[in-house]
């Protein structure tokens, strides 16, 4: 699979040709290849990968803070074993999100005229692809670290059940906006087509 991080304008599909599919971000096209990865923001993974730290380190201190607070002896075994199974999950979270973090390098999406794929995973990896005519809507979030740096989450809803629908994290604002704006476009067109 190539890589790119270009995206073009979008162009209307000739209806009178018929169907067609072409990549709408920089593709060449002149042999058949697996559809191009557009990449998520580089500063997502680390992002991500410092907000789940944080969530770790926050709740350590708070447990920690609870099995050796001054007010009440707690019984000798609950510490002892309090400390260790915290320990575990920590350490087990921590795994997780170092998974994380090399799958996120990896996340990325390819938009073309007929559908957006989505590519995610590290070791075990998923690709879904849902049709733009299956699309019941889409939507652009934001929470607060991603307002404050400049980053959305894409939600694209399919007409189908629940795991038809699919979310891209750590797009620009514009290129969610883009993307967003893009598909509504393309339904539009082939509703009144």
């Amino acid at each position: 699979m190539t890589t790119h991080t270009d995206v073009e304008t979008f162009e209307t599909p000739d209806l009178e040709i018929g169907f067609s599919n072409r990549v709408i971000a920089n593709a060449d096209g002149t042999t058949i290849h697996s559809p191009d990865i557009t990449h998520v923001s580089a500063d997502y993974p680390g992002i991500s990968l410092l907000v789940g730290l944080s969530v770790v380190a926050v709740l350590s201190v708070v447990i920690l803070g609870l099995i050796f607070q001054p007010y009440f002896a707690l019984p000798e075994k609950l510490e002892y074993w309090g400390i260790r199974i915290w320990g575990g999950i920590a350490l087990l979270w921590c795994l997780l999100e170092a998974y994380e973090y090399g799958a996120n390098k990896r996340l990325g999406y390819c938009l073309r005229e007929q559908d957006i794929t989505m590519f995610k995973g590290w070791l075990f990896c998923k690709i879904s692809t849902q049709p733009i005519c299956r699309i019941q809507h889409i939507e652009v979030k934001q929470g607060p670290i991603d307002r404050k740096i400049g980053l959305a989450k894409l939600h694209v809803f399919s007409a189908g059940d629940l795991t038809q629908t699919f979310i891209i994290p750590g797009l620009e604002k514009d290129k969610a906006e883009f993307i967003r704006n893009t598909i509504l476009q393309h339904k539009e067109l082939h509703q009144r087509g």
